[in-house]
């Protein structure tokens, strides 16, 4: 399955690149983004290959999504 991670954030929303995850990866992902919050700041590959690093502190007001991307 194909998923994106988006963090939806107080200064906008902000896209990983779409990838390929199986179905024992996509739980473990579902398990380690659990503590989200407590890990502190977050980075990712954005939609267009940039490299994003978020603060702890915004990480601390946002939304991480995990969406399962269309075939």
């Amino acid at each position: 399955m194909k998923i994106q991670l988006t963090i939806i954030t107080e200064l906008g929303e902000f896209k990983g690149s779409p990838f390929d995850v199986t179905e024992d990866q996509y739980d473990i992902l579902k398990q380690k983004t659990s503590s989200y919050y407590e890990e502190g700041g977050f980075e990712m590959v954005s939609e267009d290959g940039n490299w994003i690093i978020i603060s702890p502190e915004i990480v601390k007001k946002s939304v991480l999504k995990i969406n399962i991307c269309d075939v």
